[in-house]
C-alpha cells in the first residue's frame, strides 16, 4: 500500500527534446522528474520483400525492430522504428502510400502515461475515473483591465488569491516585472488569467525585450500552441494560439470553453481521462478531448493507433446508402397549447445504445465480441451517472458533469467523422437506426399506459397525461437507459409559417 509520505499529485506533464517531464506536488513541495522517453512508431507494407532496399536504409539509419501490431480489427506483422514524424512521411512517400502508418502523431506525454498509468491531473493513488481527486492548489486570479488586442500595455493588472486583491499600475517595464515577481513570490500551482491565451504572446515577447524572468512558466520555457480556424456545426470557428507553461497551469478564464462549460474540476477531470497536461484539456474541444480519450484507452490496450484512415467507410451502392441513413427521429407536435405535460429526457442516449448494443468498427459484423469504443465508453457513461446524480446535492461535481456530457454528446458524431481514430460511418447510421427503434417502441409503450405523446425527437418524449412515474419506470426499464423527467403546467407548440406543422 502507498504510504502518506509516497503519494503524489501530477499537476503537469510536457515533453522535452529527449522525453517527457512531470511536475508532482508531494507534501506541499513541487519535484520535476524528466522521464527520457522516445516512442518511435510501427508501419506494415503489402509485401516487405518488394521494399527491402527501404528496410535497409531505415536499419542502417534507425532502430527498426520487427513486430506484431495489433489493431481494433486483429494483427498485422509490420515494423517499429525508433524515430519521429518526418521519417514516418518518407516512408508513405517512398512507398507511394502503401505502407500503413501507426502511432506516429501521438504526443509523447500521452504514451508514457498510457504505458505507465500515470495520471496527469490526479493523485497517484486514486482511479482516474473517480471524481473524488481533491485539488489542494494553490490558486492565483489575474485580469487586466485593457484589451489585449487594442494594445501591449495591459493597463491596470489585479491579482486574488483567496480573499486578497492587489492591483498593480504603472509604467510598462514596472507593470511586468511587478507582475512576474508576485508569480514568482507566490509560486501559485494553477493561474486563472482572463484572455491569458492572447496575453501570453505580448508578455512572453515583453519579458525577453527587457530582459525579464518570465515567471509564469515556473522554468521560465513555454511551448507554443498554434492558432487555428476550424469548421463545425455550419459555422467558423477559431482557437487562439498561447504560450503554454511549463509546472504551472493557467487557463485562459474567459476564452476556456473547458472552463466556462466544466469549471477547474472539470478540465483536471478531461486531463486524467486523456493522459495531457490541463493546460492542454483547458484548450481542446469537447470533440477532441473524446478522440483524445479514446486515443489513450486504445495506447493503454495495446492497440496501435492509424496514422491514415482507411476504415472510414465500406464501398456501398447508393440505393442502400439512401436506405441506411435517415438522421434522428422526430414526431411532429401538433399546433396548440397543452396542459399538464411532462418532458423524459434519456440520459447521454447515443453513447448508452453504443455501449448497450456493442457498436463499433470492428463489431459490425459480429457483435458477439465486445468492441472497442463501448469498452472504453462505459467507463464515462458511468462517471457521468454519478456526477449527474451528486451535483443535484454537491455543486462541485456540475463541471465534471458538464465536461463529460459534452464528451458524450461528441462521442456519436465522431462515430460519423471521416478522420475519426475509431469512426466508421455504418456505426453511426447504426446508432441513428437503433434509437429511432427505441423512440418509437417507447411511443407505443406509453401509448399502453394511456399517456399521449405530443412530440418526440431525438432523445426525449413530451408526454400528457398517463401514470408518469409507470411510464418512466417502463421506460427504463424496456431501454436500460436512465431518464429525467421535469413537468410543465403547460407548452405551447407554434404553427409554421406555412402550415405544414410545429416548430
Amino acid at each position: 500500500m502507498m504510504t502518506l509520505k509516497e503519494r503524489r499529485f501530477i499537476l503537469d506533464i510536457c515533453r522535452t527534446k529527449d522525453g517527457v517531464d512531470t511536475w508532482e506536488i508531494q507534501e506541499k513541495q513541487i519535484i520535476c522528474t524528466h522521464h527520457r522517453f522516445l516512442p518511435g512508431f510501427f508501419f506494415s507494407l503489402p509485401d516487405p520483400h518488394q521494399y527491402y532496399q527501404l528496410l535497409d536504409g531505415l536499419e542502417s539509419a534507425y532502430e527498426v525492430t520487427p513486430s506484431t501490431i495489433r489493431t481494433i480489427y486483429g494483427t498485422e506483422e509490420g515494423f517499429h522504428v525508433q524515430a519521429g514524424r518526418e521519417v514516418a512521411l518518407k516512408i508513405e512517400e517512398q512507398t507511394q502510400y502503401q505502407a500503413r502508418l501507426f502511432n506516429v502523431d501521438i504526443r509523447p506525454e500521452q504514451m508514457l502515461c498510457a504505458r505507465t498509468e500515470m495520471v496527469p491531473g490526479g493523485w497517484t493513488d486514486v482511479d482516474r475515473f473517480s471524481p473524488d481527486h481533491d485539488l489542494d492548489l494553490a490558486i492565483l486570479e489575474i485580469s487586466c483591465n485593457e484589451n489585449p488586442h487594442r494594445g501591449s500595455h495591459p493597463g491596470r493588472i489585479t491579482i486574488t488569491e483567496d480573499t486578497r486583491t492587489r492591483v498593480l499600475d504603472g509604467p510598462e517595464r514596472t507593470l511586468i516585472e511587478d507582475l512576474f515577481t508576485v508569480v514568482q513570490d507566490r509560486d501559485p500551482d494553477l493561474i486563472l488569467f482572463s484572455d491569458y491565451d492572447t496575453w501570453s504572446g505580448i508578455l512572453d515577447t515583453k519579458a525577453k525585450e527587457l530582459g525579464l524572468f518570465n515567471s509564469l512558466s515556473r522554468t521560465g520555457r513555454f511551448h507554443t500552441v498554434s492558432a487555428r480556424s476550424y469548421y463545425s456545426y455550419g459555422r467558423m470557428e477559431h482557437r487562439l494560439g498561447a504560450k503554454i507553461p511549463e509546472g504551472r497551469i493557467i487557463i485562459d478564464s474567459r476564452q476556456s470553453f473547458m472552463h466556462r462549460e466544466g469549471s477547474i474540476q472539470g478540465i483536471f477531470l478531461a486531463a486524467r481521462l486523456s493522459g495531457l497536461s490541463p493546460n492542454l484539456a483547458s484548450r481542446l474541444t469537447p470533440g477532441t478531448l473524446i478522440s483524445t480519450y479514446e486515443v489513450y484507452e486504445a495506447l493503454k490496450r495495446g492497440y496501435a493507433v492509424p496514422f491514415r484512415k482507411s476504415d472510414a467507410e465500406a464501398c456501398r451502392d447508393i440505393t442502400s446508402m439512401r436506405l441506411d441513413y435517415r438522421g434522428g427521429y422526430m414526431l411532429q407536435p401538433r399546433p396548440g397549447v397543452y396542459a399538464d405535460v411532462t418532458q423524459i429526457d434519456f440520459t447521454s442516449f447515443y453513447p448508452s445504445i453504443i455501449v448497450k448494443e456493442n457498436l463499433s468498427p470492428e463489431t459490425l459484423g459480429n457483435k458477439e465480441t465486445p468492441g472497442f469504443l463501448p469498452l472504453v465508453l462505459k467507463p464515462i457513461l458511468t462517471l457521468r451517472y454519478e456526477t449527474k446524480a451528486r451535483k443535484k446535492t454537491d455543486p462541485s461535481y456540475a463541471g465534471m458533469d458538464g465536461v463529460l456530457k459534452w464528451m458524450l454528446v461528441t462521442c456519436f458524431g465522431y462515430t460519423g467523422y471521416k478522420n475519426a481514430r475509431f469512426g466508421r460511418i455504418e456505426v453511426h447510421e447504426e446508432i441513428t437506426r437503433t434509437a429511432t427503434r427505441l423512440l418509437k417502441e417507447c411511443i407505443t409503450l406509453t401509448q399502453l399506459h394511456q399517456g399521449e405523446v405530443l412530440h418526440a425527437i431525438i432523445d426525449c418524449l413530451f408526454i400528457q397525461g398517463g401514470p408518469i412515474e409507470t411510464i418512466q419506470k417502463q421506460l427504463e426499464e424496456h431501454t436500460g437507459i436512465l431518464t429525467e423527467c421535469e413537468h410543465y403546467d403547460w407548452v405551447g407548440f407554434l404553427p409554421q409559417a406555412d402550415g405544414s406543422g410545429s416548430f
